[in-house]
């Protein structure tokens, strides 16, 4: 079982100089989700160093809400494909293989998806734009199964870089539709070719929540 990963995460920055870490660094989402307006306008990331997450002994994300701050999460819990990510003040993303499947603490969370697991590997063999079905529940304002139509394209190969770290990974893309709602939006997933791990993603959760963007700066073990 995981400890108290707030209580650890704490340790961890005073070890090395708590004062200079500042709110939004595993934290102070809450803030940022509560005055969504103003994040939209822009902040100044902190920036996250190689060093801060080779102090910090969990596997962690750089976590971006539209414009809003960039904050570090760690790990809180792995179940087997499904990771569940933490910042301090109790904000938690659920992915599986790269995918949200699962908010919490958001002024509009996503309950449930399904399918929750998507093969993007296998979209990468392929030449065809392969399409599927999607269906997410909310809580704010409350939606269940809203259906969405779904297209996957590939972009080829692209090298990023994450905190300091180069990879050549395939870029793919989810374009997402309800023409009830009129909402289109569209995903991005940077995968590994050799072993499909998705290092960084832009998602689309709601309406009206701006993209999520994950970055794993320390990927989990096994």
């Amino acid at each position: 079982m995981f400890l108290n990963r707030f209580f650890l995460l704490a340790l961890c920055l005073s070890l090395i100089g708590c004062s200079s870490i500042p709110d939004n660094v595993a934290g102070s989402w809450r803030y940022s989700f509560e005055t969504l307006k103003s994040a939209l306008l822009g902040f100044e990331d902190f920036p996250i160093t190689r060093e801060l997450i080779d102090n910090i002994p969990y596997a962690s994300i750089r976590l971006k809400i539209g414009k809003g701050p960039a904050g570090l999460l760690i790990l809180e819990t792995k179940a087997g494909k499904k990771n569940t990510w933490i910042s301090a003040d109790q904000i938690k993303i659920v992915e599986r293989e790269g995918k949200i499947i699962r908010t919490l603490g958001l002024t509009n969370n996503l309950t449930s998806i399904r399918p929750q697991r998507i093969n993007l590997t296998e979209f990468v063999k392929t030449k065809d734009t392969p399409m599927y079905k999607s269906f997410i529940s909310l809580d704010n304002p409350e939606v269940f199964e809203l259906e969405l139509n779904v297209k996957v394209f590939s972009k080829g190969l692209e090298e990023i870089e994450i905190v300091g770290k180069k990879y050549s990974l395939i870029h793919l893309t989810e374009e997402k539709e309800n023409r009830y709602l009129r909402w289109k939006s569209k995903d991005h997933y940077w995968v590994d070719p050799e072993d499909g791990f998705v290092w960084r993603s832009i998602q689309n959760i709601a309406p009206n929540i701006p993209p999520i963007l994950i970055e794993v700066t320390k990927k989990p073990a096994g």
